[in-house]
This record gives C-alpha cells, sequence and structure tokens, in this order.
C-alpha cells in the first residue's frame, strides 16, 4: 500500500521535471505504466525515485520521510509539540 501511494505521489512530483529532462519523462511513463498496466507498485517506485535522484539528489529521501510523517496519527504529545513551536 505505502509503495502505490508513494509511487503516485512521486511520478506527480516528477512532472515538475517532464518538460526539461528527457531522462525523467521516460522514467516517468515506465513508473506509470508499471502502476498502471502491471500493478507493480514497487518496480514503478523504484524507477521514478531513482531518476527523481539522479535529477535532485535527495528528493527521494525527503518525499518519503514526508509521506511517513503524514501517517503518523496525532497524539497528545505531537500536538503540543506543534503548538510550542508556533
Amino acid at each position: 500500500m505505502d509503495s502505490a501511494q508513494l509511487a503516485e505521489q512521486l511520478i506527480q512530483y516528477a512532472n515538475r521535471y517532464r518538460l526539461t529532462h528527457d531522462e525523467v519523462a521516460k522514467a516517468s511513463g515506465e513508473a506509470q505504466r508499471l502502476f498502471d498496466e502491471e500493478y507493480d507498485y514497487a518496480k514503478s517506485l523504484e524507477t521514478i525515485a531513482t531518476v527523481l535522484d539522479q535529477v535532485e539528489p535527495g528528493s527521494y529521501k525527503r518525499l518519503e520521510d514526508r509521506y511517513y510523517q503524514s501517517k503518523q496519527p496525532v497524539t497528545e504529545s505531537t500536538r503540543e509539540e506543534d503548538v510550542s513551536s508556533n
């Protein structure tokens, strides 16, 4: 499930590079095909993450961290941290 959601997010993120980077356009198309036709979410994610890290080093890790952070349930302690940081 996480692979599918991460692959979707990275494919969308890669759209910003499709017109200016041929390798991103090609990898994005392949990642989309793997996702839509073969349901190989892990391979789709690997394909798009690899090319994104080539054009924007560290982007996959940053987006992956953001994704898992957004999945964390809000607890009283995280709510207090958010309030105190404002």
